[in-house]
Protein backbone atom coordinates (compact mmCIF):
# COMPACT_ATOMS: atom_id res chain seq x y z
CA UNK A 1 0.00 0.00 0.00
CA UNK A 2 1.66 3.15 -0.84
CA UNK A 3 0.56 6.13 0.82
CA UNK A 4 0.12 9.58 -0.82
CA UNK A 5 -0.41 13.21 0.34
CA UNK A 6 -1.13 16.18 -1.51
CA UNK A 7 -1.74 19.97 -0.27
CA UNK A 8 -3.79 22.01 -1.48
CA UNK A 9 -3.29 26.13 -1.57
CA UNK A 10 -5.44 28.70 -1.47
CA UNK A 11 -7.28 31.76 -0.16
CA UNK A 12 -9.15 30.54 3.22
CA UNK A 13 -10.90 33.35 3.15
CA UNK A 14 -12.66 32.94 0.01
CA UNK A 15 -14.14 29.46 1.69
CA UNK A 16 -15.16 31.66 4.70
CA UNK A 17 -18.44 29.80 6.06
CA UNK A 18 -18.62 27.53 4.05
CA UNK A 19 -17.54 23.44 3.94
CA UNK A 20 -14.95 21.89 1.87
CA UNK A 21 -15.40 17.78 1.05
CA UNK A 22 -12.12 16.77 -0.81
CA UNK A 23 -12.62 14.22 -3.95
CA UNK A 24 -9.49 12.44 -5.50
CA UNK A 25 -9.43 10.54 -8.99
CA UNK A 26 -7.09 7.88 -9.46
CA UNK A 27 -6.15 7.88 -13.45
CA UNK A 28 -3.56 6.14 -15.91
CA UNK A 29 -3.37 6.90 -19.12
CA UNK A 30 -6.04 8.62 -19.04
CA UNK A 31 -8.37 6.56 -17.51
CA UNK A 32 -10.26 6.28 -14.17
CA UNK A 33 -8.79 3.51 -12.21
CA UNK A 34 -10.22 4.82 -8.54
CA UNK A 35 -12.71 7.52 -7.70
CA UNK A 36 -13.78 8.64 -4.52
CA UNK A 37 -16.41 11.50 -4.60
CA UNK A 38 -18.15 11.26 -1.26
CA UNK A 39 -19.95 14.47 -0.57
CA UNK A 40 -21.06 13.15 3.01
CA UNK A 41 -17.47 11.54 3.69
CA UNK A 42 -16.36 12.95 7.18
CA UNK A 43 -13.04 11.41 6.25
CA UNK A 44 -12.63 13.53 3.19
CA UNK A 45 -14.61 16.71 4.72
CA UNK A 46 -11.24 19.12 6.48
CA UNK A 47 -12.45 21.47 8.90
CA UNK A 48 -10.87 24.41 8.41
CA UNK A 49 -9.03 26.35 11.55
CA UNK A 50 -10.62 29.93 11.93
CA UNK A 51 -10.33 32.29 14.41
CA UNK A 52 -12.58 35.97 15.86
CA UNK A 53 -11.21 38.23 18.20
CA UNK A 54 -11.99 40.74 20.55
CA UNK A 55 -9.51 43.26 22.29
CA UNK A 56 -10.74 45.37 25.18
CA UNK A 57 -9.29 47.29 27.92
CA UNK A 58 -7.93 45.75 31.32
CA UNK A 59 -6.50 48.09 33.75
CA UNK A 60 -3.64 50.30 34.48
CA UNK A 61 -0.35 49.79 36.91
CA UNK A 62 -1.62 51.53 39.88
CA UNK A 63 2.40 52.31 40.86
CA UNK A 64 3.14 53.34 37.35
CA UNK A 65 -0.86 54.72 35.97
CA UNK A 66 0.91 55.22 32.33
CA UNK A 67 1.15 51.49 32.11
CA UNK A 68 -1.49 50.45 30.63
CA UNK A 69 -2.27 46.35 29.88
CA UNK A 70 -4.97 45.65 26.48
CA UNK A 71 -6.32 42.24 26.39
CA UNK A 72 -6.99 40.30 23.14
CA UNK A 73 -9.87 37.43 23.24
CA UNK A 74 -9.48 34.83 20.19
CA UNK A 75 -11.44 31.71 19.65
CA UNK A 76 -11.01 29.47 17.40
CA UNK A 77 -12.53 25.98 15.40
CA UNK A 78 -11.26 23.55 14.05
CA UNK A 79 -8.28 22.79 16.10
CA UNK A 80 -7.36 19.12 17.00
CA UNK A 81 -8.37 18.42 20.47
CA UNK A 82 -5.04 17.52 22.23
CA UNK A 83 -2.98 19.57 20.29
CA UNK A 84 -0.24 21.98 21.46
CA UNK A 85 -0.57 25.37 19.54
CA UNK A 86 1.08 28.98 19.63
CA UNK A 87 -0.66 32.24 19.29
CA UNK A 88 0.80 35.62 18.84
CA UNK A 89 -0.27 38.87 18.60
CA UNK A 90 0.90 41.97 17.67
CA UNK A 91 -0.29 45.39 18.30
CA UNK A 92 -0.48 47.91 15.50
CA UNK A 93 -1.29 51.09 13.85
CA UNK A 94 -4.79 51.04 12.80
CA UNK A 95 -4.22 53.70 10.59
CA UNK A 96 -0.80 52.36 9.00
CA UNK A 97 -1.18 49.09 9.82
CA UNK A 98 2.43 48.94 11.05
CA UNK A 99 3.38 47.25 14.18
CA UNK A 100 4.01 49.50 17.33
CA UNK A 101 7.01 49.69 18.81
CA UNK A 102 7.83 51.69 22.06
CA UNK A 103 11.46 51.49 23.58
CA UNK A 104 12.57 49.74 20.45
CA UNK A 105 10.57 46.59 20.73
CA UNK A 106 7.06 45.56 19.12
CA UNK A 107 4.18 45.47 21.63
CA UNK A 108 3.38 42.06 20.84
CA UNK A 109 2.92 38.71 22.88
CA UNK A 110 3.02 34.63 22.36
CA UNK A 111 0.84 32.42 23.73
CA UNK A 112 1.21 28.23 24.04
CA UNK A 113 -1.94 26.69 24.59
CA UNK A 114 -3.40 22.97 24.23
CA UNK A 115 -6.70 22.67 22.51
CA UNK A 116 -9.28 21.21 25.11
CA UNK A 117 -11.82 21.30 22.32
CA UNK A 118 -12.30 21.74 18.75
CA UNK A 119 -13.55 25.22 19.61
CA UNK A 120 -12.52 27.30 22.31
CA UNK A 121 -11.08 31.41 23.29
CA UNK A 122 -7.75 32.43 24.36
CA UNK A 123 -6.46 35.52 25.85
CA UNK A 124 -3.64 37.29 25.82
CA UNK A 125 -2.68 40.99 27.06
CA UNK A 126 0.09 43.37 26.25
CA UNK A 127 1.08 46.07 28.51
CA UNK A 128 3.18 49.24 27.31
CA UNK A 129 3.66 53.10 28.25
CA UNK A 130 0.79 54.71 27.09
CA UNK A 131 2.42 57.93 27.28
CA UNK A 132 4.67 56.87 24.18
CA UNK A 133 1.85 55.82 22.37
CA UNK A 134 1.62 58.06 18.74
CA UNK A 135 -2.03 56.88 17.82
CA UNK A 136 -5.61 57.60 19.06
CA UNK A 137 -6.28 53.91 17.57
CA UNK A 138 -4.88 50.07 18.12
CA UNK A 139 -5.94 46.85 16.09
CA UNK A 140 -4.61 43.40 16.68
CA UNK A 141 -3.17 41.00 14.51
CA UNK A 142 -3.32 36.98 15.69
CA UNK A 143 -1.30 34.66 14.05
CA UNK A 144 -2.00 30.67 15.00
CA UNK A 145 0.57 27.91 14.67
CA UNK A 146 0.62 23.97 14.79
CA UNK A 147 4.81 23.61 14.43
CA UNK A 148 5.82 26.18 12.14
CA UNK A 149 3.10 25.65 10.39
CA UNK A 150 0.47 29.04 10.16
CA UNK A 151 -3.48 27.01 10.12
CA UNK A 152 -4.95 30.31 10.73
CA UNK A 153 -4.91 34.44 10.71
CA UNK A 154 -6.91 37.31 11.81
CA UNK A 155 -5.59 40.25 9.93
CA UNK A 156 -8.45 42.98 9.43
CA UNK A 157 -7.38 46.73 10.29
CA UNK A 158 -11.33 47.60 9.31
CA UNK A 159 -12.37 44.90 12.26
CA UNK A 160 -14.10 47.09 15.06
CA UNK A 161 -13.78 44.20 17.46
CA UNK A 162 -9.86 43.79 16.73
CA UNK A 163 -9.59 47.41 17.34
CA UNK A 164 -9.46 49.57 20.82
CA UNK A 165 -9.43 53.17 20.35
CA UNK A 166 -7.39 56.00 22.38
CA UNK A 167 -9.57 58.98 23.63
CA UNK A 168 -8.50 62.59 24.57
CA UNK A 169 -10.74 64.59 27.31
CA UNK A 170 -10.13 68.07 26.62
CA UNK A 171 -11.26 70.14 29.48
CA UNK A 172 -11.82 73.96 28.69
CA UNK A 173 -11.90 76.00 32.19
CA UNK A 174 -13.81 79.12 32.12
CA UNK A 175 -15.13 81.59 34.06
CA UNK A 176 -18.95 80.93 34.50
CA UNK A 177 -19.95 84.99 34.17
CA UNK A 178 -17.47 85.82 31.53
CA UNK A 179 -16.28 82.82 29.65
CA UNK A 180 -13.07 83.66 30.11
CA UNK A 181 -10.33 80.67 29.94
CA UNK A 182 -9.04 79.95 33.48
CA UNK A 183 -5.50 78.72 34.17
CA UNK A 184 -3.70 76.76 37.05
CA UNK A 185 -6.87 74.68 37.92
CA UNK A 186 -6.03 71.27 39.08
CA UNK A 187 -7.78 68.31 37.86
CA UNK A 188 -7.39 64.85 38.63
CA UNK A 189 -8.72 61.69 37.16
CA UNK A 190 -9.47 58.10 39.30
CA UNK A 191 -10.40 54.82 38.35
CA UNK A 192 -13.37 53.09 39.15
CA UNK A 193 -11.77 52.06 42.51
CA UNK A 194 -11.02 55.54 43.23
CA UNK A 195 -7.52 55.50 42.86
CA UNK A 196 -5.58 58.22 41.62
CA UNK A 197 -5.11 57.69 37.80
CA UNK A 198 -2.96 61.54 36.58
CA UNK A 199 -3.12 65.11 37.97
CA UNK A 200 -3.22 67.79 35.31
CA UNK A 201 -3.10 71.73 35.38
CA UNK A 202 -4.61 74.07 32.69
CA UNK A 203 -2.53 75.72 30.71
CA UNK A 204 -2.33 79.29 29.55
CA UNK A 205 -5.65 78.39 27.41
CA UNK A 206 -7.37 76.85 30.10
CA UNK A 207 -7.15 73.46 29.30
CA UNK A 208 -6.55 70.16 30.44
CA UNK A 209 -6.14 67.11 28.64
CA UNK A 210 -6.34 63.40 29.99
CA UNK A 211 -5.90 59.88 27.62
CA UNK A 212 -7.89 57.02 28.24
CA UNK A 213 -9.13 54.05 26.18
CA UNK A 214 -11.98 53.14 24.69
CA UNK A 215 -13.79 51.23 27.86
CA UNK A 216 -12.01 52.50 30.94
CA UNK A 217 -14.12 54.14 32.92
CA UNK A 218 -12.88 57.17 34.95
CA UNK A 219 -13.95 60.05 37.05
CA UNK A 220 -12.12 63.54 36.75
CA UNK A 221 -12.63 66.34 39.26
CA UNK A 222 -11.42 69.63 40.23
CA UNK A 223 -8.69 69.38 43.34
CA UNK A 224 -7.59 72.85 43.45
CA UNK A 225 -9.20 76.03 41.61
CA UNK A 226 -7.73 78.81 40.13
CA UNK A 227 -6.70 81.68 42.83
CA UNK A 228 -9.94 84.00 43.49
CA UNK A 229 -12.20 80.81 41.95
CA UNK A 230 -14.41 79.03 44.67
CA UNK A 231 -13.76 75.23 44.31
CA UNK A 232 -16.07 73.27 42.39
CA UNK A 233 -18.19 69.93 43.40
CA UNK A 234 -18.67 69.30 39.71
CA UNK A 235 -17.42 65.32 39.16
CA UNK A 236 -16.84 63.95 35.20
CA UNK A 237 -18.29 60.11 35.16
CA UNK A 238 -16.05 58.54 31.40
CA UNK A 239 -16.89 54.95 30.06
CA UNK A 240 -14.29 55.30 27.17
CA UNK A 241 -16.92 56.28 24.86
CA UNK A 242 -16.19 58.25 21.86
CA UNK A 243 -17.43 61.94 22.01
CA UNK A 244 -19.43 63.78 18.71
CA UNK A 245 -15.91 64.91 18.03
CA UNK A 246 -14.81 61.37 17.72
CA UNK A 247 -11.12 60.67 19.79
CA UNK A 248 -11.93 64.24 21.06
CA UNK A 249 -14.32 64.30 24.03
CA UNK A 250 -14.71 67.54 25.44
CA UNK A 251 -15.79 69.30 28.20
CA UNK A 252 -16.80 72.79 29.34
CA UNK A 253 -15.80 73.29 33.30
CA UNK A 254 -16.89 76.29 34.65
CA UNK A 255 -15.86 78.33 37.85
CA UNK A 256 -17.55 80.96 40.25
CA UNK A 257 -15.99 83.97 41.90
CA UNK A 258 -14.95 83.74 45.32
CA UNK A 259 -17.94 86.38 46.59
CA UNK A 260 -16.48 90.15 48.00
CA UNK A 261 -17.01 90.81 51.52
CA UNK A 262 -17.46 94.43 52.66
CA UNK A 263 -15.75 95.32 55.90
CA UNK A 264 -17.33 98.11 58.09
CA UNK A 265 -15.54 101.72 57.22
CA UNK A 266 -13.28 102.43 60.54
CA UNK A 267 -12.32 105.85 61.66
CA UNK A 268 -13.19 108.22 64.60
CA UNK A 269 -15.83 110.31 62.24
CA UNK A 270 -18.24 107.19 62.08
CA UNK A 271 -17.71 105.09 65.42
CA UNK A 272 -18.83 107.95 68.36
CA UNK A 273 -18.73 105.06 70.53
CA UNK A 274 -14.96 105.68 70.14
CA UNK A 275 -14.33 109.24 70.30
CA UNK A 276 -16.48 109.01 73.84
CA UNK A 277 -14.06 106.30 75.20
CA UNK A 278 -10.92 108.66 74.17
CA UNK A 279 -13.27 111.55 76.06
CA UNK A 280 -12.95 110.08 79.21
CA UNK A 281 -9.66 108.63 78.79
CA UNK A 282 -8.10 112.41 78.80
CA UNK A 283 -10.67 113.07 81.71
CA UNK A 284 -9.24 110.50 83.72
CA UNK A 285 -6.11 111.44 83.28
CA UNK A 286 -6.51 115.03 83.96
CA UNK A 287 -8.15 114.25 87.34
CA UNK A 288 -6.02 111.74 88.33
CA UNK A 289 -2.62 114.37 87.63
CA UNK A 290 -4.79 117.04 89.41
CA UNK A 291 -5.51 115.03 92.49
CA UNK A 292 -2.11 114.51 93.01
CA UNK A 293 -1.47 117.63 92.97
CA UNK A 294 -3.85 119.06 94.93
CA UNK A 295 -3.99 116.34 97.16
CA UNK A 296 -7.90 116.16 96.72
CA UNK A 297 -9.97 113.13 97.93
CA UNK A 298 -13.40 111.98 96.65
CA UNK A 299 -15.92 110.33 98.51
CA UNK A 300 -19.64 110.13 98.20
CA UNK A 301 -19.97 112.61 100.28
CA UNK A 302 -17.95 115.48 97.72
CA UNK A 303 -15.05 116.46 97.31
CA UNK A 304 -12.35 118.11 99.94
CA UNK A 305 -9.21 120.29 99.39
CA UNK A 306 -6.04 120.50 101.28
CA UNK A 307 -4.37 123.51 98.78
CA UNK A 308 -5.91 126.55 97.59
CA UNK A 309 -9.79 126.78 95.75
CA UNK A 310 -8.75 128.13 92.66
CA UNK A 311 -7.45 124.67 91.71
CA UNK A 312 -10.62 122.66 92.70
CA UNK A 313 -12.53 125.19 90.58
CA UNK A 314 -10.36 124.78 87.96
CA UNK A 315 -10.79 120.75 88.37
CA UNK A 316 -14.65 121.35 88.68
CA UNK A 317 -15.27 123.37 85.76
CA UNK A 318 -12.93 120.10 83.75
CA UNK A 319 -15.18 117.88 85.00
CA UNK A 320 -18.43 120.38 84.20
CA UNK A 321 -16.34 120.44 80.46
CA UNK A 322 -16.18 117.04 80.29
CA UNK A 323 -19.91 116.10 81.11
CA UNK A 324 -21.13 118.82 78.32
CA UNK A 325 -18.74 116.98 75.70
CA UNK A 326 -19.96 113.28 76.39
CA UNK A 327 -23.61 114.46 76.49
CA UNK A 328 -22.29 116.18 72.79
CA UNK A 329 -21.01 112.54 71.90
CA UNK A 330 -23.96 110.62 72.94
CA UNK A 331 -26.08 112.85 71.15
CA UNK A 332 -23.84 112.57 68.07
CA UNK A 333 -24.37 108.89 68.03
CA UNK A 334 -27.85 109.08 68.25
CA UNK A 335 -28.44 111.16 65.03
CA UNK A 336 -25.62 108.86 63.33
CA UNK A 337 -28.22 106.25 63.98
CA UNK A 338 -31.14 107.79 63.35
CA UNK A 339 -29.41 109.06 59.71
CA UNK A 340 -28.32 105.01 59.11
CA UNK A 341 -32.17 104.48 59.51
Amino acid sequence: MVLYIVDFTFDQDALTGQTVVVFETLMRDDIEVVVHHDINDLEQTPELPTAKTKASFVERDMQSPNMVTLQDKTCYTGLIVGNEYRLETVLRDRHTGEPIIIDGEVVSSTTIFVAESKDGCVISSVTFDQNKLITDSVNFAEYGYDGDRLIFLHDDLEDKDQTVENITVQINKKDRLTKERLMKAEFTMYDAEGNVNDVKWTDENGIASFTIFEGETVEIKETNAPEGYLLSDEVIRLTGEKGIDGNLYTIEYYNDMMPVISLPATGIGSSPLLLVGLLLLLVGAFVIYRSHKLNINFSTYGISMNENQDYVDTAEEAVSETKAMISSSINLKNNHTNMRE
